[in-house]
């Protein structure tokens, strides 16, 4: 009986707590110059909070070497985000330090929601990658644009 009454007292308390859904956000390029794939998720409600990112980018070196080949995206390397209902943009710093070769990728990500379906953004990134150097001899920066497709589920 006792434990009976536990499990209605849990029940009640847990009926006046607030749900907080999530939406998830991914984006896809193989543009070839770049594959990229990305997900987030942010919370629904006031603020649309971010919960996570995580992603991978690798650059074609058949286009010309970059000083950044491929890196793994985290939610630490994301330096700015914004999600308003028609309106997500994202912007993350990577930096190498492997071998003897150190590098950066600075990864910007514009989209805009289309008007052909509700979860569907169109937009555009730009990937700025520079290899370390003294200023006298770092090489010029390395830049990739193109066109990517998001989706919001």
């Amino acid at each position: 009986m006792r434990t009976k009454f536990w499990v209605l007292c849990l029940m009640i308390a847990g009926a006046g707590v607030e749900a907080h859904a999530a939406d998830r956000f991914y984006c896809a390029v193989d543009d070839g110059a770049m594959k990229l794939s990305v997900e987030s998720g942010f919370l629904l409600g006031e603020g649309q909070e971010l919960n996570h990112f995580r992603g991978i980018v690798a650059f074609n070196q058949d286009k010309g070497p970059t000083p950044v080949a491929e890196a793994r995206l985290t939610s630490a390397m994301l330096t700015q985000h914004w999600m308003d209902g028609d309106e997500m943009r994202l912007r993350v710093y990577y930096k190498s330090e492997r071998d003897k070769s150190a590098a950066s990728l600075d990864l910007t990500i514009e989209t805009k929601r289309t008007k052909r379906g509700s979860g569907r953004f169109e937009g555009n990134y730009t990937a700025v990658m520079q290899a370390d150097g003294s200023a006298s001899n770092a090489p010029p920066p390395v830049t990739r644009n193109g066109r990517l497709l998001c989706s919001l589920r």
